[in-house]
């Protein structure tokens, strides 16, 4: 069974209202798009290939955590097919 779940959605569509939900019920760690970019990922802008390492980046957060036997609750925009198989990608 995955421990990670993915949250991707248009802007303002409630993605961090479900994950906040979502994340108690879990137990799980959260990694919100926004605030990872802020303070993790200030190198990254918002073309295309930016938005393809953000994801891959979060994708390997997420996979850190699962490896430790904990859930992980992922929300961002994903915009097109290579930035969403960029996440789901394992590392």
């Amino acid at each position: 069974m995955s421990r990670k779940v993915l949250i991707m959605g248009l802007p303002g569509s409630g993605k961090t209202t479900l994950a906040r939900e979502l994340v108690p019920l879990l137990n799980a760690v959260y990694f919100n798009a926004d605030a990872i970019r802020s303070q993790f990922n200030k190198d990254l802008g918002l073309s295309i290939p930016d938005g393809i390492q953000q994801a891959r980046r979060m994708g390997r957060l997420c996979d850190r955590v699962v490896e430790a036997g904990v859930f992980a609750v992922a929300d961002f925009i994903c915009p097109t097919e290579e930035t969403r198989g960029a996440v789901r990608a394992p590392f």
